[in-house]
């Protein structure tokens, strides 16, 4: 078995984390800045394969920071977990869902 990483896991009760796209916006953002993937989401299938007690949606960040902000965000809590990069990378390279395009529509005023 190949090394493993150490990543921080932000678990949260599903859909906070895939229900309104800024997920998926923040990792599009961050892939398309960053050369390596730093952030990665588990749905609750994928999270409890990489954790039978995973009891929601995940995220799991390389970097401390990077998981209080998202808890900031989202809530849920912190911990660390060990993870085969071969796993995240058969597994968990996916974006989140994009989050539903609101009605924004203005209707004019009768005065």
């Amino acid at each position: 078995m190949g090394k493993s990483l150490s990543l921080y896991r932000l678990m949260v009760i599903a859909p906070n984390l895939s229900g309104d796209g800024q997920l998926n916006e923040l990792m599009l953002e961050q892939r398309k800045a960053a050369k390596a993937i730093q952030i990665w989401f588990l749905p609750l299938s994928l999270a409890r394969q990489a954790s039978p007690e995973a009891h929601g949606e995940a995220v799991l960040c390389k970097h401390r920071r990077q998981a209080d902000w998202l808890q900031l965000r989202f809530g849920g809590t912190i911990s660390q977990i060990d993870v085969s990069p071969s796993w995240l990378e058969t597994h968990a390279t996916a974006l989140p869902p994009k989050g539903v395009a609101g009605n924004i529509s203005v209707q004019p005023q009768r005065f």
